[in-house]
Order: C-alpha cells, then sequence, then structure tokens
C-alpha cells in the first residue's frame, strides 16, 4: 500500500507538472528510507552527466562588474597603474594585467567584454580579500602616522614642560639668592627715581607714535588712491550711461514708430471692415445665396473688433509701459548691448524662419505627392479589411498559445515550491550538523570543566600547604619553647657552678694546680656564655628573618588565593552560561527527538561506544572519524545545495525565456492593436471625406433648386414664345428628370453605402473591445507572474538572512572559544609563575636547611669540647650530654620536618608538571580543533559566498526582468488607454454618423417631396407652354443679360472670398505681432527689472561714495559740479527715450515684417499638415 500510494503522488506530480526529463537516483543498496550512501549516490551522478554539467557552468563566468565599478572599488590594489589612465575599461586591463605579473591571478580567470568585465567562480571573493589587506594596510599605515605623530606632539610637550620648568626653577634661584642681598633691595629703589630708565620709556613711546602716525598716513596715501580710481570708474560709468542713453533714446523712438504703423494698420483695418460690410450687403441684395458666407463674415468682422479691442487695449497697455519706461530710463545701463543682442537673436530667427518656410513649402511639395498615394490607398483598404480578419484570427491562436504558456508556467511555479521546500529540507539537515557542532562545544565544555577539576586539586594542594605552613609556625613556637626551656637549663647551670664555685673556696686547701685549672674553666665557662648569648641573638636574628620571609609567602599565597577564587568565579559564571547554552541545546533536542531518531540512534551507538572506550586515544579517534564523517556529509551536502541552485538556474533561464515570449506576444498584440487603430483612422478619414461629398451633393442640389427656380421665372416669361421649340423643351425636361432620378439613386446607394460601413465600424469597435478585454486578461496574468517571481524573490531573501544569521552564529561561537582560550591560556601562565614562586620557596628553604645543620655541626663541635674539659664534673657532663641528645632529636625532627617539606614541594612540582602537560595537551587539541573548525568555516565561508554570488545573479536577473515586466506593464497600460480613448472616438463617430444618417435620410425626404413637386410643376409648365412660347425670344435676350450678370455675382463673390481670406491672414498676423510685443513687453520686463537692481545697487555704491566724499572735503565740490553735469545729462538722456520709442517701433515693423512672411499661407499649411499627419498616422 505504501509503495502503490507512494507511486500515485509521483504519477500525479507528474501528471500536473510538464517536465523535460526524469532521473531516478538509487539512495541506497538496502533500500531503507532516510539513507544516502554519498559513494552510490555521486557514482550516479558522474554516470548521468550532472557532475559534468556542474563542472562546466563552474568553468563558466557567473560574476560580473562594469568597468567603472571594477576601476572604481580595486584600483586599490595597483593604484600607480589605475592612476595614469581615465578610461575605466583601460584602467581595468592594466590592473588584472598587474595582478596577473603578481600571481594573485591568472588569465583563464578573467575575461574582458565590451562593457563589463566577467569573473570565474571564486575569484572575486579572493579579490575581496586582497582589497580588505590593502585597505587593513593602508588604515595600519595611517594608524601609525598618527600615533607617531601624537607621540611626537606629546614628546615636545613634555619637553617644554621640562624646559619650563628648568626656566623656572633657575628663575626661582635666582630670586632666592637675590631676595638676601642688601645691594639689590638699593638698586631698586634707586632704579624709578633714575631719568635714564624713563628716557628709554619715552624713547619707546615715541617710536610707537611714530609707527603709528606712519601707519595713518600710509592708509590715507590708500584712501586717496582708492578715491582717485573710483572718480575715474565712476566717469568711466558716466560715459558709459550716455552712450547706453543714447541707444536707448534709438529703441524708444523705433518702439513708438512700430506702434504709430500699428495704430495706422488699426486704421486701414477698420476702414476695410466698413468696405467689407458694404460689399456684403450690396451681394446680400443681389444674390440670395450669399446669405450662409454673409454670416461668416459677420461672425469673422466680430471676431476683428474684438481683435481691434484687444489690439486698443494693449496699445494702451504699451502707452504706460512707454510711460513708466520714460521714468525708468534714467537707470538704463546695458540696453543697448542686449538690444544689439535681441537684434542679431531676430536676424537669426528671420533667417530661421526663412528656412523653415522653405521647408514648409517642400512639405507642401510632400503632402500634394502623398495625396496621390492617397489615391490608390483607397484600394488597399478593402484588402487590409481581409487581412485585419485573418489577423484576429492569429490573435486567438496567439492567445490559446499563451494560455499553453501559462499553464507551462504554473507547472514551473509548482517545481519551484517542490525545490523550495527541499531547500528547507536542506536547511534543516543543515541546523542538524549546526547542533552537532554545538554537542561538539558541550565536549570542550566537559574539558574546561576537567580543567576546573585540575584547579580545584591545586587549591586544595594550596589549602594543605598552608596546612603545612600552620605546622612550621607550631614548630617555631616549639622551638621557642625550647629556647625558653634551654635558658632555664644555662640558669640551673650557673647557679650549680656558683655553687661549685664555692665549693671551691670552701676547698682552699687544694693545690695550686686545681685553683689554675678552675680559672681556666671558668675562663671556659664565660666563653661558652658569651658564645651562647651570641648563639641565642644569631637565633633570634634568623627566627626574625624567617618570620618575615613567613608572612611574606603568606602573603604570595593569599595573592594566589585571591586570583584563584577570582578565577573560579570567572569560571563559575561561564560554567553558568555555559549550563544555559546546554540547558538551551537539550530543550531544542527534546522538541526534535521526533524529527530525528535516526540520529538518536546514531548518538546512543556513540555514547555506548564511549563508554566501552578506556583510553583517551581511542576517544580523539572516534571524534576524528566523526568529524571527517560530517565534513564528507557537509560536502555531499554543498553537492547537492550547487545540484540545486544549478537546477534553480535552468529554472531562471527558463523563467526569462517564459518572460521574453510572453513580452513578444504582447509586443506583437501592441503592434496589431495600433495597426487596428491606424486602420480605425483610416476609416474615421474615409467617412469624413464621404461628408465632405454629402455637401458637395447638397450644395449640387442646392445650385440645382437655385436654377429650376431661374427657370421658371423665365419659362414664366417666355410662355407665348416656347411653340416653336415645345419638342426640344421637354426632351431637356426629361433629361433633366433623368439625371435627379441618376442623383437620387445615387444618393441612395451612398446613404447604403454607408451604412454598411457604419456597420463594419460597429464589427470593428467591437472586436476592439473584445482585444482590449483579452488584454486586460493577460496584463492580469502579468500581474499574477509579477506577484509570483516577488514571492519567490522574497524567499530567496530570506534564505539568504538565514545563511547570514546561521555564519553570524558561527562567528559569535569562534570568538567565544577564542576567548575560552585566551583565558585558559592566562591561567595557565598564573600557574607556571605560581610554579615558579614555590620553587624558589623551595630553594630558599633548602638554603635555610644548610645553614642549620651547619650550625648544629658547629653546636656538636663545642659540645664536644666541653665534653672534654668538664671531665672532673661528672653530673654536668651527664646533663650536658642529655642535653645534647635532646638536641639531637629535636635536629632530627626539623630534618624529618624539612624532609617532608621537601616531598610535598616535589609532589607539586610533580602537579604542575602534570598541570602543565595537561594543559599544553588541552592546548594542542584545542588548537587542532579550532584549526579543523576555522577549516570548516572557510569552507562553509566558501560554499555561502558562491551561493549567495549565485543568488545575487539569480536576484540581478530577477530584477531586470521585474524592471522588464514594469517596462512591459506601462506600455500596456498606454495601449490600453491609447485603445480607450480610440473607443471613445469611435463611439463619438458611430454617433454622428447616426445623426448624419438621421440628417441625409431627412433630406432624402425633402428630395423627394422636391420631385414630386416638381412633377405638379411640369404639369404646370405644360400648361404654361403656350404663354412661355410667346415670349421666348424677349426671354433669350434676358437670358443673356441675366447670365452675364451671374458671372459677374460669382466674380464678386470670389473677390469677396479672397479678400476674406487675406483679412484673416492679417488678423492672424496682428495677433502674432500681439505675442511677439507681449514676449518682447516681458523681456523688457524683466530687462527693467534687472536695470532696477542694478540702480539699487549704483544708489548704495553712490552712498557708500557719498560718505566717502564726506570724509574727503577736496573731492566735494568736483562731486557737486558732477551731480549738476549728471543734472544735464538726466535732460539729455530724456531726450534720447524718444530715439528709443522710434527704436522699438522700428523693431516692431521688423516683427510685422518677419511674422507677415512667416504666416504667408499658414492656414492653407496646417490643413495640409492635418492631412499629412492624418496620412503618415495611417502610414
Amino acid at each position: 500500500m505504501m509503495y502503490r500510494e507512494s507511486l500515485n503522488t509521483l504519477m500525479n506530480m507528474l501528471r500536473s507538472t510538464h517536465p523535460h526529463f526524469i532521473r531516478c537516483i538509487i539512495p541506497n543498496e538496502s533500500k531503507k528510507s532516510g539513507l544516502i550512501e554519498a559513494g552510490l549516490v555521486l557514482n550516479q551522478l558522474t554516470c548521468n552527466g550532472v557532475l559534468e554539467g556542474i563542472r562546466i557552468c563552474r568553468k563558466g563566468f557567473p560574476n560580473r562588474f562594469s568597468f567603472e565599478e571594477f576601476a572604481q572599488r580595486y584600483s586599490i590594489l595597483k593604484a600607480e597603474q589605475a592612476g595614469k589612465l581615465n578610461d575605466p575599461k583601460e584602467k581595468t586591463k592594466a590592473i588584472l594585467q598587474s595582478l596577473v605579473a603578481d600571481g594573485a591571478i591568472t588569465e583563464d580567470d578573467f575575461q574582458i567584454g565590451i562593457t563589463k568585465v566577467f569573473f570565474k567562480a571564486g575569484i572575486m571573493a579572493h579579490l575581496e580579500d586582497m582589497h580588505n589587506e590593502a585597505m587593513s594596510a593602508m588604515l595600519l599605515g595611517v594608524q601609525t602616522a598618527i600615533r607617531a605623530y601624537l607621540a611626537k606632539a606629546e614628546y615636545y610637550r613634555k619637553k617644554k614642560e621640562i624646559d619650563a620648568s628648568v626656566i623656572l626653577q633657575r628663575n626661582v634661584r635666582r630670586w632666592l639668592e637675590l631676595r638676601h642681598w642688601h645691594w639689590f633691595g638699593l638698586y631698586a629703589r634707586i632704579k624709578p627715581l633714575l631719568s635714564q630708565a624713563k628716557q628709554d620709556e619715552l624713547v619707546e613711546q615715541m617710536t610707537l607714535k611714530i609707527k603709528n602716525f606712519e601707519e595713518a598716513v600710509a592708509s590715507s596715501e590708500q584712501l586717496c588712491k582708492n578715491l582717485e580710481s573710483q572718480v575715474t570708474s565712476l566717469n568711466e560709468q558716466k560715459r558709459r550711461m550716455e552712450a547706453e542713453l543714447a541707444s536707448g533714446k534709438s529703441s524708444i523712438e523705433d518702439l513708438e514708430r512700430t506702434i504709430q504703423r500699428l495704430s495706422e494698420n488699426k486704421k486701414d483695418l477698420q476702414e476695410q471692415n466698413k468696405d467689407l460690410q458694404e460689399q456684403v450687403d450690396h451681394a446680400h441684395k443681389q444674390n440670395a445665396s450669399l446669405e450662409k458666407c454673409r454670416k461668416g463674415l459677420q461672425d469673422e468682422n466680430d471676431l476683428l473688433k474684438d481683435h481691434a479691442e484687444e489690439v486698443q487695449a494693449r496699445l494702451k497697455a504699451v502707452q504706460v509701459e512707454k510711460s513708466t519706461l520714460e521714468q525708468t530710463v534714467h537707470t538704463l545701463k546695458e540696453t543697448i548691448a542686449r538690444q544689439e543682442k535681441s537684434e542679431l537673436q531676430l536676424n537669426r530667427e528671420k533667417k530661421l524662419l526663412e528656412e523653415n518656410s522653405l521647408a514648409l513649402q517642400q512639405d507642401i511639395k510632400v503632402a500634394e505627392e502623398k495625396l496621390t498615394s492617397t489615391v490608390k490607398q483607397k484600394t488597399n483598404l478593402e484588402r487590409t479589411l481581409d487581412q485585419m480578419e485573418e489577423n484576429l484570427e492569429l490573435e486567438r491562436r496567439a492567445r490559446q498559445d499563451a494560455e499553453k504558456a501559462r499553464r507551462k508556467l504554473e507547472g514551473d511555479l509548482k517545481i519551484s515550491k517542490e525545490n523550495m521546500d527541499e531547500a528547507n529540507q536542506i536547511r534543516q539537515d543543515l541546523e542538524a550538523n549546526v547542533r552537532r557542532k554545538e554537542e561538539e562545544i558541550s565536549t570542550m565544555a566537559r574539558s574546561l570543566a576537567e580543567e576546573e577539576d585540575t584547579k580545584l586539586k591545586l587549591q586544595k594542594a594550596i589549602k594543605e600547604m598552608q596546612v603545612q605552613i600552620d605546622q612550621l609556625g607550631d614548630e617555631v613556637s616549639q622551638e621557642r619553647e625550647n629556647r625558653l626551656r634551654a635558658e632555664r637549663r644555662r640558669q640551673e647551670l650557673q647557679s650549680e657552678l656558683e655553687e661549685i664555685a664555692q665549693q671551691a673556696d670552701e676547698a682552699a686547701g687544694a693545690t695550686q694546680a686545681q685553683v689554675e685549672l678552675n680559672k681556666k674553666r671558668e675562663i671556659e665557662i664565660a666563653k661558652l656564655k658569651r658564645e651562647h648569648e651570641e648563639a641565642l641573638m644569631s637565633s633570634e636574628s634568623r627566627q626574625s628573618s624567617l618570620q618575615k620571609r613567613h608572612a611574606e609567602i603568606v602573603a604570595d599565597l593569599n595573592e594566589q588565593l585571591d586570583t584563584l577564587q577570582k578565577l573560579k568565579q570567572k569560571l563559575e559564571k561561564e560554567k553558568t552560561v555555559l549550563q544555559n547554552d546546554i540547558d538551551e541545546l537539550r530543550a531544542t533536542e527534546e522538541n526534535e527527538r521526533m524529527v530525528k531518531a535516526y540520529q538518536e540512534k546514531q548518538l546512543k551507538q556513540a555514547e555506548f561506544r564511549a563508554a566501552e572506550a578506556l583510553q583517551a586515544r581511542d576517544e580523539y579517534a572516534q571524534q576524528v572519524q566523526d568529524l571527517e564523517a560530517q565534513r564528507q556529509r557537509l560536502v555531499a551536502e554543498n553537492t547537492a545545495l550547487n545540484e540545486e541552485l544549478a537546477t534553480m538556474h535552468s529554472q531562471v533561464t527558463s523563467m526569462t525565456q517564459a518572460k521574453q515570449r510572453m513580452t513578444i506576444q504582447l509586443e506583437e498584440a501592441r503592434r496589431t492593436a495600433e495597426e487596428k487603430t491606424a486602420k480605425c483612422d483610416q476609416m474615421i478619414a474615409e467617412y469624413k471625406r464621404s461628408e465632405k461629398d454629402l455637401a458637395q451633393v447638397s450644395n449640387q442640389l442646392e445650385q440645382e433648386l437655385d436654377l429650376r427656380s431661374d427657370l421658371q421665372r423665365q419659362l414664366a416669361k417666355a410662355k407665348a414664345e416656347i411653340q416653336s421649340l415645345r419638342t426640344t423643351f421637354e426632351h431637356e425636361l426629361l433629361k433633366k428628370t433623368e439625371e435627379l432620378d441618376d442623383a437620387k439613386k445615387t444618393l441612395v446607394l451612398r446613404t447604403n453605402a454607408m451604412q454598411i460601413e457604419l456597420e463594419k465600424d460597429s464589427a470593428r469597435i467591437s472586436s476592439i473591445e473584445k482585444v482590449r478585454n483579452r488584454l486586460q486578461l493577460e496584463l492580469d496574468s502579468c500581474h499574477d507572474e509579477l506577484d509570483k517571481a516577488n514571492a519567490l524573490n522574497t524567499a530567496l531573501e530570506r534564505k539568504q538572512r538565514m545563511y547570514e544569521k546561521a555564519t553570524d552564529e558561527w562567528k559569535q561561537k569562534c570568538d567565544e572559544i577564542t576567548a575560552d582560550l585566551e583565558t585558559s591560556q592566562r591561567e595557565n601562565r598564573a600557574l607556571s609563575t605560581e610554579v615558579f614562586k614555590l620553587r624558589s620557596m623551595v630553594e630558599q628553604a633548602v638554603d635555610k636547611e644548610e645553614a642549620a645543620r651547619r650550625e648544629c655541626k658547629v653546636l656538636t663541635d663545642e659540645l664536644q669540647d666541653l665534653t672534654a674539659q668538664l671531665g672532673i664534673g661528672g653530673q654536668t657532663f651527664f646533663e650536658i650530654q642529655k642535653n645534647k641528645r635532646r638536641l639531637e632529636l629535636e635536629k632530627e625532627e626539623l630534618q624529618t620536618a624539612l624532609e617532608e617539606a621537601e616531598s610535598a614541594l616535589e609532589l607539586e612540582e610533580s602537579k604542575t608538571l602534570k598541570s602543565q602537560a595537561e594543559l599544553t595537551q588541552i592546548r594542542q587539541e584545542v588548537e587542532q580543533q579550532l584549526r579543523e573548525k576555522e577549516e570548516e568555516f572557510a569552507e562553509t565561508r566558501r560554499s555561502h559566498s558562491r551561493a549567495i554570488d549565485s543568488l545575487k545573479a539569480t536576484l540581478e536577473s530577477e530584477s531586470k526582468g521585474r524592471q522588464e515586466l514594469s517596462k512591459t506593464k506601462k506600455k500596456l497600460e498606454a495601449d490600453i488607454s491609447e485603445l480607450e480613448l480610440a473607443l471613445d472616438h469611435a463611439h463619438k463617430s458611430n454617433a454622428d454618423s447616426t445623426k448624419q444618417l438621421k440628417r441625409y435620410q431627412e433630406q432624402i425626404r425633402e428630395l423627394q417631396n422636391q420631385v414630386d413637386e416638381e412633377q405638379r410643376n411640369r404639369n404646370e409648365l405644360r400648361e404654361r407652354c403656350d404663354f412661355l412660347e410667346k415670349r421666348f425670344q424677349a426671354l433669350l435676350t434676358e437670358k443673356e443679360e441675366m447670365t452675364a450678370a451671374v458671372e459677374n455675382q460669382e466674380r464678386l463673390r470670389r473677390l469677396n472670398d479672397q479678400e476674406v481670406n487675406q483679412l484673416k491672414e492679417q488678423l492672424d498676423e496682428v495677433q502674432l505681432l500681439l505675442n511677439s510685443t507681449t514676449v518682447a513687453k516681458r523681456k523688457m520686463e524683466t530687462e527693467i527689472q534687472a536695470l532696477r537692481g542694478d540702480l539699487e545697487d549704483m544708489t548704495q555704491e553712490a552712498k557708500d561714495n557719498e560718505e566717502k566724499y564726506r570724509k574727503a572735503t577736496l573731492d566735494a565740490t568736483r562731486l557737486s559740479d558732477e551731480l549738476r553735469q549728471e543734472q544735464e545729462h538726466s535732460q539729455y538722456l530724456e531726450q534720447k527715450n524718444k530715439s528709443l520709442e522710434q527704436q522699438t517701433r522700428d523693431l516692431q515693423t521688423l516683427f510685422e515684417e518677419t511674422e507677415v512672411n512667416s504666416v504667408r499661407g499658414k492656414a492653407k499649411y496646417i490643413n495640409q499638415l492635418e492631412q499629412k499627419v492624418s496620412r503618415e498616422h495611417f502610414v
């Protein structure tokens, strides 16, 4: 059942998707779930060619940079080669060639394109490392320079302080020497009374005054020079102002002339309007058919009046501006140069207008040629209708293909989702590996706990040493008690000696020899007392030195204890942190036990093996094997990830191809839509032409009606005279009726054709609406695809963030391990220092032991001498022997204590050596593990960097695809808006066409009524033929006269039309002139504002000059004369104002001439251009 379900799921997956090929890979030979044999899978992948494809992909150039970006970032590697060149491409070539010459990279690692540089995988990481090294070297150089600078500054500062302190000390010493010297006090009292010192002060004051006076003189001279230069500059400015005002007056005079010409033209136009009104009235009396033209002329006359009023208003505004110009003419400075520039610009514009007129004439010729081509295009319209139908079928097929492509894209998206699920599984496997590594960290924590145990053992040893020190203190106290006992014995011996002396005195009758012996013995006893006292003094001094050393040792040991306690606290804190981490890891392990049963089995097996293993070497070997297995797994996982990345790349390429296909289809649809809009425009143009034809037909009908009325009059007059020509007249009437019938039939046919064309237009509009709906659906599908692409992008960005978080966590763990290593190294150093201290203490104790032995030997020799001398006194001899034995026992006890201390020291030395060996072993193991982990981290970093580079490439491609999709979206939206506008226009044209159809139908009804009336009139005419025959001859003469009058009226009508067109052209010219005058007015206003600003600046300068002139009394008279001259000059400027007005008039005439040249034939040209634009749009 399980196999059947798995097969069903696999077949459903294959049916739902559209795979290009299928590869079956056997994970293991034992047919177990969850097991993957790496060698077997790799062999299958090599046989299938997947690894070869990956190798080929790796041989490509995934990383790319533009020349500007590469030169900007990596020019630091070879600054000399990059600084010599300006072209970024040449810079990149020089940098890469120098790197190849240095051996950093090879020529096969990169390729130079037209706009970018391409690199193989891994080369960018190497270049980034080189970039970081170069940056670090530069930063180190900067830091060294700054530190050197700061050190030098500090050195110079301290040197200055030292020099200042030396000077202060020297001055203080001199003051202390001179303070008590009476002659110096007398000199200090007499010095202010002397006149020579005051003379020096007066000389100094005079020199200062002289210097100040010289500076004042120099400043006054400079002021005079400045004032002279300002006077010269003002004179020059005055001359320039005079010249500018002269030119400004000439320009104002020109403007006045142009205004007068405009007023004259206005009067002429008014007179022409009056003449035209008279002519229109006369034409209205002569011919009723010109009523419509008269109405149009009246409207145009009203417009002319409005324009004339506007011209008057503008003339008034120009007059107001003239008054303002007359007021501001005094401040004109640079108008001449600007007017010259404007004249040059006008000449240039004139030339450009002439060139434009020539170009317009050429365009008119081209438009005439295109008119001939449009006649040919009418025949092609029917062909285009058939092509439109074929295009509709093609569009339907393209729509079906697009739906198929959309389904394929949906299948590809499902495949990409499955790949994302597989990537998530791989991520979970990576997290499992991370947890394994965290377990290794826990083993490291255990080793640290063992180190803590060793530290505790050392602390216990230190406590034992303290106990031994306490015992030594007890022994010292015992020695003191023994010394007290020895003193007591000495006192007892002295008392015994005194008793012996008394006995000797009593035995006075003894021999002299005995007396001499007694004297010798007393001398020896005195010597012994002295030696004993000296020995006591030396022992006390030694005891005090021993006490001092003991106190120092105790202090050192206390310090060591404090440091060890601090270290213990730190280790306890670290232990708590590690325990918290271990608790968190245990919680995560408990949450994921259900998922990782297989991993728990492996852990149990590893624990069972670890329990069975007795030696540490086996444990380390097992750990190494586990690490190698993990490395192989990581390699396999990396290969799997690379394969998945390759599949993702292939999917991305397929997506990009599908996107390109969609863009091509969208462009084709857009083209077809544009063609349809062009065809719609053609149909609208044809419809307008048909409207024009109908208007012409209606005009012809009106003319025929007019002729009919004229003929009725003539027939009424010549009824009596028409008898001889009745037959001919009847034939003519029959022909006319037949012509009218033919015209009626043609109108009916045309109306039917217009109805058919309207139906076709409605069908086309419906097809366009269908196309718009289809495009809207395609747009919606494109939006959906964009959303899916955005979702993929966000998922990839999340993956990238997860990878970055994992790398950051590993970095933190590495930093923590390095910190632990540093702390262990510090502790090792502290322990080594303590060992050296203990060794020195042991050496000192050995030296003390040797000194004590020597003292014991000296004491034994002295005791032997005493026993030899005191042979007589037996009791004392036995007591001395007892003391000797007791001292020897004490010496032996001291020796045993020393030997125990030596053994304890040896034990401590052995323990320290063992701890050092263990520390070295731990250090080596930690260093090995760190190296392995650093290698693993380097491999993971490289793999992650490669994955990130590939992801960046995919992101760039996706961003480009997004941009292309956004562009296509905008294009489609614009096309849709254009289609909507076209639909609106088509609806409007349809409504207009229906209205016109109704009008035509009404006209047809009127024509039918007219035909009926004509038939009635025919009967009446037959009745009046007799009367007309009589007056036929009179009517012939009158007919000739009427034909001549009609020809004259037609000529007058044509002349009136020409005059009306001329008036329209003149009005357009006047409008253009007014526009140009407004533009010139605005320019003049800007110039006047600029001149006002210049005036304000000049006024400020004048104020400053007046203040300076007030200070300078000599120049005041000159300024008053110049002011008078300026007043006279202002009058002269007012005279020049008139000349400037004349210049403005001349400029206006130039404007009018140029505008008249440009406006001629503009209305015709605009119509031709409209036709040209419509034709070009159709083309």
